[in-house]
C-alpha cells in the first residue's frame, strides 16, 4: 500500500490550522475572564446589612437589655471579623436607634461619603447599603432600629 505524500501535507496543513485555531480561542476565552473587573463592595454591604438584622431581630431578652443600654459587642454576638473594622478598616457599621446613633464601628468617613456616592456616580467612593427594621425591648414597645453599612472592600482582577 502507497501513501501518498501530496494529501498528507496538505492533510497536516489544516490539522496544524485547527489546532492553531482551538489554542488562539482557549486563550482567549482565558484572557477575557481573567482580566475583567469584579466590584462587589454593594453586595458585601448589603449581605452585612442582612446578617446584623438579622442578628438584632433575634436577639434574646438579657441581650436585648444590653444591646439597648449599649453593652452589647455587635461584632462578637452577630460574629463579624473585628479585623475588617478596627486594624485596616475596609467597612463601616452604623446602628441608629430611636434617632441617635448606637453601635459605630469601622472607618467614620465613609458614612459621611454615603450622601455623596448618592448624588453623583463615582467609582473609588465606598458603596452603601441602608436599612430599617423594628425591634421589642422587654416591655414590648418597638424600637425603630436604623443600620448603614458601607463597604470600600476594593475588589480586584479575578
Amino acid at each position: 500500500m502507497k501513501i501518498n505524500n501530496r494529501k498528507a501535507s496538505v492533510l497536516s496543513i489544516w490539522w496544524f490550522g485547527v489546532i492553531a485555531i482551538v489554542a488562539g480561542g482557549i486563550v482567549f476565552g482565558t484572557t477575557l475572564f481573567y482580566s475583567s473587573y469584579v466590584d462587589v463592595r454593594y453586595f458585601e454591604a448589603e449581605i452585612m446589612s442582612n446578617n446584623l438584622k438579622y442578628c438584632l431581630q433575634n436577639l434574646d431578652e438579657q441581650e436585648n437589655n444590653d444591646f439597648f443600654n449599649k453593652n452589647f459587642d455587635v461584632l462578637k454576638n452577630c460574629n463579624l471579623n473585628e479585623k475588617f473594622f478596627i486594624q485596616n478598616p475596609r467597612f463601616f457599621i452604623g446602628i441608629y436607634g430611636n434617632g441617635e446613633k448606637l453601635y459605630s464601628y469601622g472607618k467614620s468617613s465613609f458614612e459621611a461619603d454615603c450622601p455623596i456616592k448618592k448624588a453623583i456616580k463615582t467609582k473609588y467612593y465606598p458603596e452603601c447599603f441602608e436599612t430599617e427594621f423594628f425591634i421589642f425591648d422587654e416591655k414590648n414597645s418597638s424600637h425603630k432600629i436604623g443600620i448603614i453599612v458601607s463597604s470600600n472592600n476594593q475588589g480586584g482582577k479575578v
